[in-house]
């Protein structure tokens, strides 16, 4: 037998040196037809790509051989010079990519490059100049021309949809700004399609990706409309999903059920260019929602919204979960040797922690005791670990604030409590890297969730800072996004929501200094706890005092206009006409109020219903708040350790207790919808609600708590869609952060 040549080795012109073939004889570059030798030049080519050792051989191979580079070429250098990227991206790199990319790009342009290509060729391009944060005007027109072909022909396999689904959505996100958008579902519907077509052939890391990339463009058809979150239902049930992947789902399905968001993002303009339609920040974490559900360029979702999510088919995503998590799928949180910051698929990191949690908030839905319990574990852990960034603090700070008053209900609260302790332990000592959004989050949470200790003041400290430096230009890949503003105020960066928000940790922070000091008058000197307590809510009001200051007003007219911006719902008017006729009541429907528990804080405020009972019903005005179903937290169904009463939302509790204490006199009450739809087609038991929810009847206390087990006799079914949160307006509703978790390759 022939000895087996070595030495093969890539020249200028092709490949010199001899070696042993696929049929055992010696060959050349010229004279070699075996089918499958892998000495040919090409194939030599395509592995020196492979594992060249930096972009300079990447560069210098690239082009020695450029009049040879095919697309299989081009995808091999591409999906190697995101490796390398990846390796340097601790220490920022140092530009070198950038050669051999422009040198790739320009052959991906040229014409028959991508001809007869397979398409995971194809899908690895895309991946490659997403994890590259390629120029999104650079993305070839032929390339995306391809991608829709093979989309289209049916030629895609489940892992091509997933990776070109997320590459879109990541160079969606490195677009230009300012840069005209112009629609293009075409591609969409195509990578959609295929999705759909595969979905019985999807993992767990395809799913996530599909659900992230759509949720992340607003598009629900990217990931074949509900294909992709009944398949991670699945998978989920039968434990195949890691902690990553499961936080990618339901973000993703829960993002795209409240924002009811379609196919309007645009992907190719007649420029070729990718343009921003989720303008997040940097690598991993965006922008959040603001109330009114706007993205990063100020557009509503609403406005360019064709469906999303059905509310079934996410309920049971989320039921899933609830059971998963359970059953341990966070993995260990006190383990500190493998730890739950080890984000290799057994344990969840600080991302995956907040995710999770802000999708069980967002969709008002509450996975049980157990689970939730499971989830401010690990979160208090990873806190004191010190893994969570400012907008995972602030987004599982809000979403533990709006779910703990249902943890209450389910019996007890004691691990949510300490979780959020941690974190605001956490946000104290990270307060400075704070963005405008994230800081008016935590504020807000942290007054929901009654925690006025050092954080607070750290944290209005910073909030004074970010006005005092004005508004500041904030690029992709650093700071935070461009404000949506107020009237297009320049004064700060903060959102209109957030500035909402600002106001109303202010008002809470004041009424709560307000009763300690009344308390402290009436206790013992050597109470030091309480006296400790008092002076760090007195620092953080004088703190939050300069920083309202600092804003010269715009925190206030922010408040002021959004107090004007109501909807009155059908269940008011149809609670309102009952209480007249019934009742013999003046009823006035989003009636303006002040409120306010001293002279110095005059907050004014619309309630729902101003109910002025008369004499014979005992008199006197009464602030009625007719609450539906997006004022609660509904229980899930499946395994969670038994299901929770409906409760009350964070933000519901808080407005309770802050109208309660600037009612002025005035008597403040609620009127539940499930309670109001169980007595319907009874006029006596109607007349019996009305009377206890009013306080005319000594059976029903005007200020009974919302925290008691009380069953809904008649709760919307699990498959109505779930409500948007209110928008900014006298329901003291708070907005909803939604971060961006990063995307699996």
């Amino acid at each position: 037998a022939a000895p087996r040549a070595r030495g093969r080795r890539l020249v200028p012109g092709g490949a010199s040196g001899t070696c042993a073939c696929s049929e055992g004889l010696a060959c050349t570059c010229t004279a070699c037809v075996c089918a499958r030798c892998p000495c040919k030049p090409e194939r030599v080519l395509t592995a020196a790509l492979r594992r060249a050792p930096d972009a300079e051989q990447i560069d210098k191979l690239a082009k020695l051989h450029w009049g040879r580079l095919n697309g299989t070429h081009v995808a091999a250098g591409l999906n190697r010079l995101a490796e390398l990227a990846a390796s340097h991206e601790s220490t920022q790199g140092d530009g070198n990519e950038r050669a051999p990319l422009d040198i790739l790009l320009e052959v991906l342009e040229r014409p028959g490059t991508l001809s007869h290509t397979e398409t995971r060729t194809v899908s690895t391009c895309m991946w490659a100049l997403a994890a590259l944060h390629a120029p999104a005007e650079r993305v070839p027109h032929t390339l995306l021309a391809t991608v829709q072909t093979a989309a289209d022909s049916g030629r895609f396999s489940a892992r091509d949809a997933s990776m070109t689904a997320w590459s879109l959505a990541t160079l969606s996100r490195h677009g230009a700004r300012g840069e005209r958008r112009v629609r293009d579902d075409a591609l969409l519907e195509a990578v959609g399609g295929a999705a759909r077509a595969t979905a019985a052939e999807a993992g767990a890391r395809d799913v996530s990706n599909l659900l992230w990339a759509a949720a992340t463009l607003g598009c629900a058809q990217l990931a074949g409309g509900d294909a992709a979150v009944r398949v991670s239902t699945e998978l989920t049930r039968r434990g195949k999903l890691t902690p990553r992947h499961l936080a990618s789902c339901v973000w993703g399905a829960t993002r795209l059920n409240i924002s009811g968001s379609g196919s309007g993002s645009s992907i190719r303009s007649s420029c070729s260019s990718i343009v921003s339609s989720a303008n997040d920040r940097g690598h991993a974490y965006g922008e959040d929602l603001a109330l009114g559900m706007q993205d990063g360029t100020g557009t509503c979702c609403a406005e360019r919204s064709k469906g999303g999510i059905d509310g079934v088919v996410l309920n049971a995503l989320l039921d899933a979960a609830a059971d998963g998590l359970t059953r341990g799928v966070l993995g260990t949180a006190g383990d500190s040797e493998a730890g739950p910051t080890a984000n290799n698929g057994a344990h969840a990191s600080a991302a995956d922690v907040s995710n999770i949690l802000w999708a069980f908030a967002a969709a008002r839905r509450h996975p049980g005791a157990h689970a939730f319990d499971e989830l401010a574990r690990s979160t208090e852990a990873l806190a004191v670990a010190g893994t969570f960034s400012p907008a995972e603090t602030a987004s599982a700070l809000w979403a533990l604030a709006t779910l703990l008053p249902a943890q209450r209900c389910a019996g007890g609260c004691c691990a949510g409590r300490a979780a959020v302790r941690a974190l605001a332990a956490r946000a104290t000592d990270i307060a400075h890297e704070f963005g405008p959004h994230e800081a008016a989050n935590a504020l807000w949470a942290l007054a929901a969730a009654g925690n006025y200790g050092p954080a607070t003041r750290v944290l209005w400290q910073r909030v004074e800072a970010l006005f005092r430096e004005g508004p500041s230009e904030r690029e992709d890949g650093g700071g935070d996004s461009p404000a949506l503003g107020v009237e297009n105020t320049d004064r700060s960066t903060f959102a209109r929501a957030a500035l909402s928000q600002l106001f109303q940790a202010h008002w809470a922070l004041a009424e709560h200094v307000n009763a300690t000091s009344a308390a402290a008058s009436h206790q013992h000197a050597q109470d030091h706890c309480s006296c400790s307590e008092a002076s760090a809510a007195a620092a953080a009001l004088e703190a939050a005092e300069r920083a309202l200051r600092a804003s010269e007003g715009v925190v206030v007219a922010a408040w002021g206009a959004g107090v004007h911006e109501v909807r009155t719902s059908a269940l008011q008017k149809e609670a309102a006409r009952s209480v007249e006729s019934m009742l013999g009541a003046t009823c006035i429907l989003e009636a303006p109020v002040e409120l306010g528990a001293c002279e110095a804080l005059c907050v004014p405020l619309v309630t729902d219903v101003l109910v002025q009972l008369p004499d014979a019903e005992g008199g006197g005005d009464v602030l009625l708040e007719v609450d539906g179903p997006s004022h609660f937290v509904m229980p899930c169904g499946g395994g969670t350790g038994g299901a929770t009463p409906l409760a009350p939302t964070g933000a519901t509790v808080l407005r309770d207790k802050l109208m309660r204490a600037g009612s002025r006199g005035r008597r403040v009450t609620r009127l539940r919808y499930d309670e109001w739809d169980a007595v319907q087609g009874c006029s006596a038991a109607t007349l019996a609600l009305l009377r206890g929810v009013l306080g005319t009847s000594p059976t029903h206390g005007t200020d009974s708590a919302y925290g008691g087990a009380r069953s809904a006799t008649s709760l919307a079914p699990p498959g109505v869609a779930l409500l948007t949160p209110p928008a900014l307006s006298s329901r003291l509703d708070a907005s909803a952060p939604a971060f961006v978790p990063r995307g699996a390759r």
